[in-house]
């Protein structure tokens, strides 16, 4: 056939060539049918036909593939059939087809073609080789379009590449069990997270992978298949990793036994360990919080701005008496009284604008009873930053507030009697004086001391003492008017304060009225007590409140000098005495510190006149008063503690000369005699000191002899025993001296290892002419003898004395009918006689010619130790004026000096003074705001203040804040270096060892 267009060949049509010459009508028809019903099979075909020559030139299009590739079969027939091949598969198609044998089926294959607007169609074609088939001669290529289902097949693969990387990269673990819980499929990432191989995991049972703690909580297949759903939390258990460690994990189980694409449970695994840790040490941290908020002795309450309760721990809630759900119902205002609301509404403003505060508070408990607190308040903030509600922090001061009050009290009354207190009298008679100065009047302060209290503290203990106290309080109130103060100093002294009087005599009537109810017994733990009193009775004007009450003191002491049991009115004298004792004071502690003493020796000898041993005795040559009597310094020395320094010096001393003196031919057995006061027999350290000594010259114990007094005995009788017995023990002899004139008892003396007797004076200047002291000596030596005691005489000054002695069998004596105490100088001419003889007059004045000489007394270190003093004044004209009186008195060492405060306080940190002499009035930093500093930068100093004027409220205020002296800068510079040198007393510097073995505040020898 030939198209009628070009003339080109169409192709063979199917049929053709089958209609012959010979057919019938009714055949050719029948044929004609058929041919039309294949081709419309062949046009309405899904599928499309191609037929090639052997050349691969195309013979035939059938119109669906026409149709597919958007062309016309007249535009393709004639043309070579790969043109139409898509040029990435041609080559492909162009091997796959010269590959093949001829006569070979292909298919199916898939084949790439290019649509007429360029688009490529993927083909699915199956190749059938018809050359040889003359009705086709031709390759015939069965097409169908494939593209949709390949495409459809190329996003399944693809979903499933990005599921497998997925999975692979997720840093969870997927697991596929099996009905029986063996692992059937594990993601590539389980490896990454457990060290497992996946595939080495395939085949393994899940639960030999599971903590066997855990097991309890995983579940089982068959708790799994009964999930309608996935579980609604994972659960939590761990899973061993590769490496033996227990990892924490958190699975998702899903039920996917009837999925034939499944087949399993699918079990998604994330690793919390960490997570799972950091919980744990949250939880941890949180039951520590609530346990310390559930067991904290402090209140803690939060509410909101309108004061609603929104937590309370157990001490809050417990501490306004309800429980914590009761608290939770109530609000703040419930617990604040209502006078107090507008107040508390202000506070909660302050907190809801930010203000973090601290302030004490009164709430009030359920039962209505007040309970002070502290109360430190902070905002909470919401996540926007407004503040949301308020923290307090609620502290019980109840007790504190109450301590407080007690405190005050105790300030204003004494706890014991309920009198005024010590700062309540100052203040009231401070304020009398003011008043007094402003309009006039007499007043008068009567300063009370008990006598003889301490005895009835020691014999009777404390507690009878207290109750006697209460006692003379009520005595005191009683014999003075309603509008009179009466208060207690402390111990066993009590203050007056009288105001409005007519005269001095309504002030002497006051005293007289309190002495004479103290005459009265009184009854105290069925014992009857006789509780004199000394007065000392002060009137207007004064100087100021300290000035009057040491006024009224001094009275007092005098009252006590005149035997006690009775009032002395403060006159002119006493302030003079006083002074003098003051300065006398003053003196004593240079002369301890410059070693000013020295010790003389009065020989102790045999009634023949023989030496047997020396009483050492302290003088001390004052270097402007001279000659200082021992009855001045040495009761001055015990009060004031000198007494151990000068004591330990003394004994240390007469043991050194001893040593000497006893290797003097026919002197061996010579011993010395060493006085001991009370303060020294006070001191625990006392036997060690004296074994020391003795240990330290080599001397026998033996030759070594400790006088004391009676009364010294009497006053604390077990320390007493305890302290002698010890020194006893080292073989050390005691006497008991003046014996006679104090308590003498029987009962006391055999306490006692006493080895001698001493009597004194008194007794012995009268027994050759008065038959009573003959009577007592004749009784003390026999007394002496009958408890194997020796009897020393004292005090012997004639022959006729010396003859009485002899008669009663006296042992030894001393006194002037021999010879004095003579320096140590001179001591060997005494000890070179055989017998000493009687002094006659021309001796006497020789030895009262005699010049006071010091000897070898201190070494020369001790004597140049000087006290280290900074001076501190904004002028430099007053710290030069200082500087040069200071070191000229010889006494102090000027260190340094400074304009300023602060570089005050960095000296004294550098050089460490004794001293800092301190000008109050300084710019920047006064002498008040300076000294707490330079105490904290050398806490060993001293600081005595200087000003120009001086009042109570300033040295009240400077001894308060540390300072141990005030000074007016007016006075004369040497009067007050000489105050200051009183208080760098031999306790502020270093002492040698040889000077002090004691502690230097306690008593010593009382040398006469």
């Amino acid at each position: 056939m030939q198209d009628g267009r070009d003339g080109r060949s169409a192709g063979p049509s199917p049929r053709e060539g089958f209609v012959t010459a010979d057919m019938s009508v009714e055949a050719v028809q029948a044929l004609a049918a058929s041919e039309r019903r294949f081709r419309a099979l062949v046009t309405n075909a899904d599928d499309g036909i191609a037929v090639l020559d052997e050349r691969g030139m195309v013979s035939y299009f059938s119109p669906p593939l026409c149709r597919m590739l958007g062309v016309a079969e007249a535009d393709v027939v004639g043309r070579l059939g790969l043109e139409f091949l898509a040029p990435a598969d041609a080559e492909r198609m162009l091997t796959l087809v010269n590959g093949s044998s001829a006569g070979t089926d292909i298919g199916p294959v898939d084949i790439q073609l290019t649509h007429a607007d360029g688009h490529v169609l993927t083909l699915e074609g199956h190749r059938a080789d018809r050359l040889a088939d003359p009705d086709v001669a031709g390759i015939v290529w069965n097409l169908r379009d494939v593209s949709a289902n390949r495409e459809a097949q190329l996003s399944i693969v693809r979903s499933e590449e990005r599921l497998q990387a997925l999975v692979a990269g997720s840093s969870d673990v997927t697991l596929v069990l099996d009905a029986t819980g063996t692992i059937t499929f594990a993601s590539a990432s389980a490896e990454r997270v457990f060290g497992h191989q996946p595939d080495a995991l395939a085949g393994t049972y899940s639960g030999d992978l599971v903590h066997p703690d855990d097991l309890a909580v995983v579940p089982s297949i068959e708790q799994l298949m009964a999930l309608a759903t996935d579980q609604e939390r994972p659960i939590r258990f761990r899973l061993r990793h590769h490496d033996g460690r227990w990892r924490w994990i958190e699975a998702r189980f899903r039920d996917e036994l009837a999925n034939p694409v499944v087949d399993g449970i699918i079990v998604n695994i994330r690793d919390v360990t960490e997570r799972h840790l950091a919980d744990l040490a949250l939880a941890e941290s949180e039951l520590r919080y609530r346990t310390i908020v559930q067991t904290a002795e402090e209140g803690i309450w939060m509410h909101d701005l309108d004061g609603r309760t929104t937590f309370a721990n157990p001490k809050m809630a417990s501490s306004l008496g309800v429980s914590v759900p009761e608290l939770m119902e109530r609000s703040l205002f419930d617990f604040v009284d209502p006078s107090d609301h507008e107040t508390t509404l202000a506070k909660i403003g302050r907190q809801a604008a930010g203000i973090a505060e601290q302030y004490e508070w009164t709430l009030r408990k359920a039962d209505g009873s007040r309970l002070d607190v502290l109360i430190s308040a902070s905002p909470l903030r919401g996540p926007g930053g407004e503040v949301a509600a308020i923290l307090k922090m609620v502290t019980d001061i109840g007790d504190r507030k109450h301590a407080e009050a007690e405190n005050a009290r105790l300030v204003l009354e004494d706890s014991l009697t309920g009198l005024a207190s010590r700062a309540l009298v100052i203040d009231r008679l401070g304020q009398l004086l003011v008043r007094h100065g402003r309009e006039g009047g007499l007043a008068a302060v009567l300063f009370i001391d008990l006598d003889n209290f301490k005895q009835v503290n020691d014999s009777l203990g404390h507690g009878v003492g207290d109750d006697l106290l209460c006692e003379v309080a009520e005595r005191i109130r009683c014999a003075v008017r309603p509008q009179d103060t009466v208060g207690r100093f402390g111990g066993d002294e009590f203050v007056v304060v009288l105001d409005d009087l007519d005269g001095v005599g309504a002030a002497i009537q006051v005293a007289e009225r309190i002495g004479e109810a103290m005459r009265e017994p009184i009854a105290v733990d069925r014992t009857e007590i006789i509780a004199t009193a000394s007065i000392g009775v002060a009137l207007t004007p004064a100087q100021d409140a300290a000035a009057l009450m040491r006024d009224a003191d001094s009275a007092m002491y005098r009252a006590k000098e005149l035997g006690g049991a009775r009032y002395e009115l403060f006159d002119s004298s006493l302030r003079a005495r006083a002074t003098a004792r003051l300065e006398l004071e003053t003196d004593l502690r240079r002369a301890v510190l410059e070693r000013q003493f020295a010790v003389h020796y009065q020989p102790v000898v045999t009634l023949d006149g023989r030496v047997v041993g020396l009483e050492a005795l302290a003088r001390w040559n004052h270097p402007t008063r001279g000659l200082v009597p021992p009855g001045d310094f040495i009761p001055l020395a015990e009060s004031t503690g000198l007494i151990v320094t000068l004591g330990a010096w003394i004994l240390d001393q007469a043991c050194r000369d001893l040593v000497g003196w006893r290797a003097l031919p026919g002197h061996e057995g010579l011993t010395v005699a060493v006085n001991l006061s009370g303060r020294q027999l006070a001191e625990p350290g006392l036997p060690a000191i004296v074994s020391e000594t003795l240990q330290v010259h080599g001397l026998d114990p033996a030759a070594l002899c400790l006088e004391i007094t009676e009364s010294v005995l009497m006053d604390d009788t077990i320390a007493a025993t305890t302290a002698l017995t010890a020194i006893h023990d080292l073989g050390v002899r005691l006497a008991v001296d003046d014996f006679g004139t104090g308590y003498s008892s029987l009962l006391y003396l055999r306490r006692f290892p006493v080895d001698a007797l001493k009597l004194d004076r008194f007794f012995v200047s009268g027994i050759d002419r008065d038959p009573q002291d003959r009577a007592i000596v004749r009784a003390v030596i026999d007394l002496a003898h009958s408890l194997n005691l020796y009897a020393v005489a004292e005090g012997v000054e004639t022959e006729g004395q010396l003859g009485a002695l002899s008669t009663m069998g006296c042992d030894l004596a001393q006194g002037f009918h021999w010879s004095p105490a003579v320096p140590h100088h001179m001591v060997e001419e005494l000890l070179a006689e055989v017998l000493v003889a009687p002094m006659t007059e021309e001796t006497r004045k020789v030895l009262a010619e005699v010049p006071f000489r010091v000897g070898p007394a201190a070494p020369a270190e001790f004597a140049e130790a000087r006290t280290r003093v900074l001076v501190v004044d904004d002028s430099a004209a007053e710290r030069s004026l200082l500087r040069e009186h200071m070191t000229s008195s010889g006494w102090f060492d000027v260190v340094g000096d400074a304009g300023d405060g602060a570089s005050a306080i960095t000296l004294a940190a550098e050089l460490r003074p004794d001293l800092v002499l301190l000008d109050l009035a300084m710019p920047g930093m006064d002498g008040l705001e300076t000294l707490p500093h330079l105490l904290r930068a050398c806490p060993t100093t001293r600081v005595a203040i200087l000003s120009g004027f001086i009042s109570s409220g300033l040295r009240a205020q400077a001894m308060a804040a540390g300072a141990v002296a005030v000074f007016e800068k007016g006075c004369a510079y040497g009067f007050v270096v000489e105050q200051l040198h009183a208080f760098a007393s031999p306790e502020a510097l270093e002492v040698p060892a040889d000077w002090s073995r004691a502690d230097q505040d306690a008593g010593s020898p009382s040398s006469r």
